[in-house]
């Protein structure tokens, strides 16, 4: 079908149509699985006799730590360090601790200061070693989340990774 085509699909069935969404749709309907809208516009299929509904990365299906893992990201990253996977460390402060985020920053920079949870990739600042910068970043973040996560600086590739 197409990503563009399912995306338009996705539209006119009234889904919210988010890449992750639109993604599974795309598989489902390749497959010749019905994908519905419900109540909530959430991207729905059946299987067998269960309904599954998607919210992007948030499904009826997950269990509670999956979704802990999607909605926290200092939660996915120690959780990857307990199972031996290299991950950045990183640490959520409340908005009103720039001192105490600073203290914890300074000691190894580059830094990375974005929101904790969701974002896709808004309010990401990275490659931060100056306070000026930081105190920038940390403001921005705080404006639009009760905590900013304070992250190591990895040089390298990003991978985002949706098994379906």
């Amino acid at each position: 079908m197409g990503l563009a085509e399912t995306e338009k699909y996705l539209k006119r069935h009234n889904i919210k149509a988010g890449l992750t969404s639109t993604l599974i749709a795309d598989r489902a309907l390749v497959r010749g699985i019905e994908v519905f809208p419900d109540s909530q516009r959430r991207l729905t299929i059946k299987s067998g006799n269960k309904y599954v509904w998607f919210d992007g990365s948030l499904s009826n299906i997950n269990n509670l730590l999956a979704r802990r893992c999607v909605r926290y990201k200092d939660v996915t990253s120690r959780l990857l360090q307990n199972y031996g996977i290299n991950a950045a460390s990183n640490v959520a402060f409340p908005r009103d601790q720039l001192r105490q985020a600073w203290a914890w920053a300074e000691a190894d920079t580059p830094v990375v200061v974005k929101p904790p949870n969701d974002g896709m990739g808004d309010q990401v600042h990275i490659g931060i070693s100056d306070f000026a910068d930081f105190e920038r970043a940390f403001t921005a973040v705080s404006a639009v989340s009760e905590s900013v996560l304070v992250e190591r600086f990895v040089e390298g590739v990003e991978h985002r990774v949706l098994l379906i």
